[in-house]
């Protein structure tokens, strides 16, 4: 069974691979790289105001909230916390957004209605993805927790909470899940039990006859976390489509 399904890799349904070609101009306003997708460059605007890519550098700071089934892109995060990320952290910020690939397929031709098919099969399929994600990425998560060489507490999630599909147009679809972490403190220092709620969102988006992943990240508050992180991946994703036009 394969264990990175939060991105619905095991659908076999992200068929790209990007790699980019241009450097990030982080005094925009809205920043945006550029992507090579099978000979097709494809423009990705930052997710809203006030974020950035963060650069070689720091980006593979990202891996850690990526399935190994999918090649990380792209990281954004605020431009205030940007640099004080280091490599061996293992707490996101309050809100990341992230772009990724799959590393089963390369550059096919994904029609409007190969899309639509994708969608309908993603949203049948999306409750029983995340909960296999979060069972098999517990482990995962403490092994890189531990090849870190970090003092850090082991991390066990509870059964995600679905909030199914955020939004849905002919290009672009987004399904979204509240992920619950508890932690027990280190054997050096031990502390007391805590725990740790992120919204994710999981949006796809068919550029260019291609698919990209793309992930939000958020602290959760109350209701209106979700309702920002569907307002914040629609317009994410229609800033890439509109960036993309042809």
């Amino acid at each position: 069974m394969n264990a990175l399904r939060l991105p619905l890799a095991a659908l076999c349904i992200a068929f790209l691979r990007l790699v980019p070609t241009s450097a990030l101009a982080q005094t925009q306003e809205l920043p945006s790289d550029t992507y090579e997708v099978g000979g097709a460059q494809i423009v990705v605007p930052a997710p809203w105001k006030g974020m950035v890519e963060m650069g070689i550098e720091k980006r593979h700071f990202m891996d850690q909230f990526v399935p190994p089934s999918n090649r990380l892109i792209a990281g954004y995060v605020s431009i205030d916390e940007l640099p004080a990320i280091r490599a061996g952290d293992v707490k996101a910020p309050a809100r990341i957004a992230i772009v990724a690939t799959s590393r089963q397929f390369e550059s096919l031709s994904i029609s409007e209605a190969d899309f639509k098919q994708i969608i309908e099969s993603a949203g049948k399929n999306f409750d029983t993805t995340v909960s296999g994600y979060a069972k098999d990425n517990e482990e995962q998560f403490n092994r890189r927790i531990e090849a870190l060489h970090l003092d850090s507490p082991q991390v066990s999630f509870a059964e995600p909470i679905s909030l199914g599909c955020l939004f849905s147009t002919p290009d672009s679809a987004a399904f979204g899940t509240i992920l619950h972490a508890s932690k027990v403190g280190s054997s050096a220092k031990p502390s007391g039990p805590s725990t740790l709620t992120k919204a994710v969102s999981v949006i796809y988006v068919r550029v260019k006859k291609h698919i990209l992943f793309m992930y939000i990240y958020a602290d959760y508050k109350d209701k209106d976390t979700a309702i920002w992180l569907r307002t914040a991946g629609e317009s994410w994703a229609t800033a890439v489509l509109n960036a993309n036009k042809e």
